[in-house]
């Protein structure tokens, strides 16, 4: 696709709204190509917990950690919804304003909302004091990191249109998981995005862009990121094998 000179996110939103313009079935899903699905038949998971709900949209937000973005609403990360979603709101998932000067001032609201980038993603996962200032800074400033689809996620917001967003687990929360207890839960959770659904792990996304604030040792890792993918489903797979008896 010819992205008219566009790069990042910016390229990637641009192909998202392009792609939407053709889709005619009655759901869609939106998802990065750096995400595994845990969760077997998650299609019929998703569709039932939009039925039951009786809501528009569910998915994976932007992590708690990544302060300023917006977190009620599924990111284009995994973003399951009904297409009729499309005549109730502005489908634009373009990020940032239109506006130079309106993406300075954000600039700088940015660099007040997370401290400078001393609010960062380590600092976010080990300290009370630090989440404690970022749901303070977030009531202050609302969504001051207006990344891909925040456009959507504010009109979701002004119309009360209902939509599911999965947990983010943070290290200390991976123990808290309706899964097989193993270490590796808690590892991912530190170096990639974990996302659970009801408790149970529902998807792992790795985000290997390398951004300073959320950047991780083994990240951008993606040898270490299939390693873990490996030894998770090893571990699902014995746990849902029946039982077998001599």
């Amino acid at each position: 696709m010819d992205c008219r000179g566009l790069s990042g996110s910016k390229a990637h939103a641009f192909a998202i709204n392009k792609a939407m313009e053709l889709v005619q079935t009655e759901f869609v899903l939106v998802v990065d190509p750096d995400v595994h699905v845990f969760a077997p038949q998650w299609d019929l998971l998703c569709l039932e917990a939009l039925s039951a709900k009786n809501a528009w949209a569910i998915g994976a937000p932007y992590p708690r950690w990544k302060v300023g973005k917006y977190h009620d609403f599924p990111s284009p990360v995994f973003c399951f919804f009904r297409r009729k979603l499309t005549n109730q709101l502005p489908m634009d998932w373009r990020p940032y304003n239109d506006c130079p000067w309106c993406n300075t001032g954000v600039f700088v609201i940015r660099q007040i909302g997370r401290l400078g980038g001393l609010l960062n993603r380590r600092a976010f996962e080990q300290s009370a004091a630090a989440r404690s200032y970022a749901r303070f800074s977030e009531r202050w400033l609302g969504t001051f990191s207006q990344d891909t689809g925040w456009r959507i996620a504010r009109a979701a917001r002004q119309r009360k249109l209902a939509s599911i967003v999965f947990d983010d687990i943070l290290p200390e929360d991976a123990t808290s998981l309706d899964a097989p207890t193993d270490p590796v839960w808690a590892e991912l959770a530190r170096e990639f995005e974990l996302f659970a659904f009801a408790s149970r792990p529902m998807l792992i996304h790795r985000y290997g862009s390398g951004a300073r604030p959320w950047r991780t040792a083994k990240g951008n890792n993606e040898s270490y990121w299939l390693q873990c993918i490996e030894r998770v489903e090893a571990i699902l797979s014995a746990n849902r094998a029946p039982e077998t008896r001599p």
